[in-house]
């Protein structure tokens, strides 16, 4: 609930934009408006309250992201794995398109494009332009991080650049850069899942 003079003030004082969070809850006020705005309530509602802290005590990184989707069923793979590309190159987080059965049995995907939500227009616009689609559903969700790093590890075939994931200090994920893992597997003519589970080892 806000009305009007209530979203003004948000938009001048707030520091940052997002579903509530997970709060307990001091003060509850309510004001109303003069305006009529005959499709809504002209209510605002402002709860004061101390954020609830997490029980788990890791270290994960936490935001709040945009997620764009939309179900197509006319868009030929070209323009799919074209729009997909361009998305990532304009700054899209992720970007994925999931087989779907869509009415009258025919089948589809469901593209979906994750990004921040500073740039929801954008991309929803992008979609609009440059697919088939009709309309966009935009939801707001949290994500949850590993702290990340990237380092180079010794292998005996040479050195690999990798990312790793860490919580609570622990790494927990090690990713080998694809690139770099090629290029060593050519230079030393060996598999490149040989580079890659030797840099994994090494990094752990």
């Amino acid at each position: 609930l806000i009305t009007p003079t209530g979203a003004a003030l948000i938009a001048e004082f707030a520091e940052d934009f997002g579903p509530m969070r997970s709060l307990t809850p001091e003060k509850v006020g309510f004001g109303l408006g003069t305006r009529d705005c005959e499709t809504r309530p002209n209510v605002l509602r402002a709860v004061l309250g101390k954020e609830i802290a997490s029980t788990g005590g890791n270290d994960w990184e936490t935001d709040t992201i945009s997620v764009l989707e939309t179900n197509l069923d006319d868009i030929s793979s070209e323009v799919l794995g074209d729009f997909v590309e361009r998305a990532l190159n304009a700054g899209a987080l992720d970007v994925v398109h999931t087989p779907i059965q869509m009415k009258k049995n025919r089948p589809g995907v469901q593209l979906s494009v994750l990004c921040a939500e500073s740039d929801a227009d954008k991309f929803s616009e992008m979609i609009l332009r440059e697919t088939s689609a009709f309309g966009v559903r935009r939801t707001l969700t949290e994500r949850r991080k590993l702290q990340r790093e990237t380092k180079t590890v010794t292998t005996p075939h040479g050195e690999v650049t990798v990312k790793l994931g860490l919580l609570n200090g622990e790494v927990v994920q090690v990713a080998p850069e694809y690139e770099s893992c090629r290029a060593i597997a050519a230079q030393a003519d060996v598999p490149l899942k040989a580079v890659y589970d030797a840099a994994v080892a090494a990094a752990r």
